[in-house]
């Protein structure tokens, strides 16, 4: 029979120059972060200190912009052309109970389309079971609605699209 081994007690093991080095060095760097992080805000900058990319979308209103320095819309051409009032152009079409139809709204040559629209009417009232399908843009200058009828009976489907005059 042998005798049973008895383990030496293990010597704890120092930690190096570096390991120390290393500890301290993130130690005093989440200090940094920290006392940063609580202390500088918002009332600490200077004016006009912030480059424009820094800042976060939609911080800026429009009393902080200086309108004459800027630009000309590249998409707004069309901008400087107009010269009168918004005109309304309808068309409509008497759908039947059950079914329904695409009514389309033109403006006049020389007019340019802003918006537009689509709605039911018979008379002073409008019906229950009558919806709108869809209402967008349709080509240069029209506005184009869809509109389903299950009222019981026909009702008139209006289609309109806003106009601007141009010079």
């Amino acid at each position: 029979m042998s005798e049973p081994d008895l383990e030496r007690p293990r010597r704890r093991r120092r930690p190096s120059l570096a390991t120390i080095l290393a500890l301290l060095a993130l130690v005093i760097s989440m200090g940094g972060t920290s006392y940063a992080a609580a202390s500088i805000n918002g009332k600490n900058l200077v004016n006009n200190s912030v480059p424009g990319k820094k800042l976060v979308g939609n911080t800026v209103n429009g009393d902080k912009i200086n309108e004459s320095s800027l630009g000309w819309v590249p998409k707004a051409k069309k901008a400087k052309m107009v010269t009168g009032p918004v005109n309304v152009r309808s068309a409509s079409f008497d759908i039947p109970n059950g079914q329904s139809a695409l009514v389309v709204a033109s403006c006049e040559s020389g007019e340019l389309r802003t918006g537009g629209g689509g709605y039911f009417a018979n008379g002073s009232a409008v019906a229950a079971d009558t919806w709108i399908n869809g209402s967008y843009p349709d080509g240069a200058a029209a506005w184009a609605a869809r509109g389903w009828n299950e009222s019981g009976s026909t009702q008139a489907f209006i289609a309109y699209v806003l106009c601007l005059a141009s010079g």
